[in-house]
């Protein structure tokens, strides 16, 4: 891997850089980068044998906008200190010890509480045991539910929310590294009384030679995180039939609003965590005994990518009609409504319904921020367990394959799709290479490239040309691919002589494309009709725009979808052009 600088590092004012420093530390909070403490110039020592130039200042890198800025939290802050030792904690970052200007820090455990609209200081006192004494150069990380905290004499024992003393010779280290992974904490190396270490210890035992390490486990009083095995196991339902559907019908009546729906001004969820796991289990069942590729039948009505823009979904409903027992729609993305009309509305997966790219772009932090932290961990993980089990792609009457990303380089029969097996397992090499090319691939720029080429996502993603899709529709006896995973200026756009059509329903994505949003009607003898809406027109007064106000700064926050490149217009354009 090479290392590269950020470029273009944005920020509004020369005090929002943090500037050179050294002995800090820099903690990811989702998508914030939070960067604490350290020297901001060489080290050296004052005539009081001080250290100086030490400071306790906080700036934050959002990751996606690729901004800097100075941070100014609430309440007392840590004192200035160097090689501390921070972790990442539910909406927050953990600061404990380090050496201050005039020596090692006591063993203070504080907060930097990011949940509300302001950061905030906070001082964890565990009022139990015996607190750790004086330290630097240790390092601690969550294990699971459970902070660990390795170097020293002195250890946390979190099973209790007590301070403890052990006299365990193999913890004594400092200026060792460590890493967890799920519920175990590795610990590398380090140095004891001049002594380089090269052990491997894991939470728990030691993998070298040597008596087994105790368990070291705390909660934060401030930032709880869920019990592992609720976290993990099984959801078991509660409620009655009838009980789940008064839930769906609930449901309906507060979202099915296709006239009147507007985003609540304070953002907070009005399903409970229960009614959100009850719903999952309901939709999973549903899902569960589904294909892997759909078959469905015309007529119906196929969306694109919404990207959560709840607002758009309700327009097109409200211009060309909603699921009703009666009618039937096919929707790529659209919520638990699948548990009242499970013959009608039909899911298939994007490349978004994974939980690592949830975690990255912003899924789990919205699910604790409108639930909250424990019911908020465990909705992300049922939601995201519902989403591993969603089908790859769907036939329409045998003749129309839909998928959200494309073909790219592996994909040649919809018999190959059909036999991958739900949950994918992710870690057989085949199956990577597939799913990666049906949910992530996109077709060339225009119809003039051909063959398979590089895509500028990102590596293991590829582009493919007309010649591919030509085959795959041959090869498969269907007369036409649907796919979303791009925006396209007028919602939908025709690639491969009309062979191959591009749809994305969410309009201005982000707030900043000014792009229509498309749906396809497909009719009974297999025509396919786009309908279009248009981006919304600004509001004509400050005080109109107040309710979505917070929603578009998430908009503004979240990495958009590359807007796809318009065709060139100097080969053939039939069916090619929207």
């Amino acid at each position: 891997m090479d290392a590269t600088s950020m470029p273009q590092t944005l920020f509004n004012t020369q005090e929002d850089l943090p500037g050179p420093r050294c002995g800090h530390t820099l903690t990811a909070v989702y998508q914030r980068l939070i960067l604490f403490g350290g020297f901001t110039s060489v080290p050296k020592v004052g005539s009081d044998n001080s250290l100086q130039c030490l400071t306790n200042s906080v700036y934050c890198l959002n990751a996606l906008t690729k901004k800097w800025t100075r941070v100014y939290p609430e309440g007392e802050p840590p004192s200035p200190r160097t090689n501390h030792a921070a972790v990442s904690c539910g909406h927050g970052v953990l600061i404990q010890g380090g050496i201050g200007s005039s020596g090692i820090c006591n063993g203070d455990l504080h907060v930097l509480d990011m949940s509300g609209e302001t950061f905030k200081w906070k001082k964890v006192v565990v009022e139990e045991g015996m607190a750790p004494g004086p330290r630097y150069g240790h390092v601690m990380g969550f294990a699971g539910n459970k902070l660990v905290i390795f170097g020293g004499k002195n250890v946390l024992d979190t099973s209790t929310g007590e301070w403890v003393d052990t006299s365990n010779e193999i913890m004594r280290r400092s200026l060792h590294a460590a890493a967890s992974i799920g519920s175990g904490i590795y610990v590398y190396g380090g140095l004891r009384e001049g002594l380089l270490l090269g052990d491997l210890l894991i939470s728990g035992e030691v993998l070298t030679s040597g008596q087994p390490i105790p368990s070291i486990l705390w909660r934060s009083p401030e930032a709880p995180s869920p019990p592992a095995s609720d976290m993990n196991n099984r959801y078991q339902p509660n409620f009655s039939r009838e009980k789940l559907q008064d839930l769906v019908n609930k449901v309906i009546s507060t979202l099915l609003r296709p006239q009147t729906w507007e985003p609540p001004v304070d953002r907070k969820f009005f399903l409970s965590f229960p009614e959100v796991a009850e719903l999952c289990f309901a939709a999973k069942q549903i899902i569960e005994q589904e294909p892997t590729v759909l078959q469905l039948n015309a007529p119906i009505k196929v969306f694109g990518d919404l990207h959560g823009q709840f607002g758009d979904l309700m327009r097109l409903f409200y211009e060309y009609g909603y699921p009703s027992r009666q009618g039937d729609i096919s929707c790529a993305y659209v919520s638990f409504v699948q548990v009242k009309y499970p013959k009608n509305i039909h899911l298939i997966s994007g490349n978004h319904e994974a939980e690592a790219t949830n975690k990255v772009y912003g899924f789990l932090d919205e699910c604790v921020e409108r639930i909250d932290w424990n019911d908020g961990n465990r909705a992300f993980k049922l939601i995201n367990d519902f989403f591993s089990h969603l089908p790859l792609a769907a036939l329409i009457e045998k003749k129309i394959f839909c998928v959200h990303g494309g073909i790219g380089s592996s994909v040649f029969t919809v018999e190959q799709i059909a036999n991958i097996k739900r949950p994918v397992d992710m870690d057989c090499e085949y199956n990577y290479k597939v799913v990666k090319d049906l949910l992530w691939s996109d077709p060339t720029a225009h119809d003039s490239i051909l063959g398979i080429g590089m895509n500028k996502r990102g590596p293991n993603i590829v582009s493919f040309g007309p010649d591919r899709v030509y085959a795959f529709c041959e090869r498969n006896d269907i007369d036409l691919i649907i796919r979303g995973h791009e925006c396209v200026l007028d919602g939908f756009e025709r690639f491969a002589q009309g062979k191959l059509i591009t749809v994305f329903s969410a309009t201005n994505y982000c707030g900043i494309l000014k792009n229509a949003g498309a749906i396809l009607v497909i009719g009974r003898n297999l025509d396919v009709i786009p309908k279009l809406i248009h981006p919304l027109p600004p509001p004509i007064s400050p005080s109109e725009n107040l309710t979505d106000k917070a929603w578009i700064e998430v908009d503004n926050e979240r990495s958009s979808t590359p807007i796809r490149e318009q065709p060139n217009p100097d080969f053939d354009q039939q069916g090619s052009t929207s």
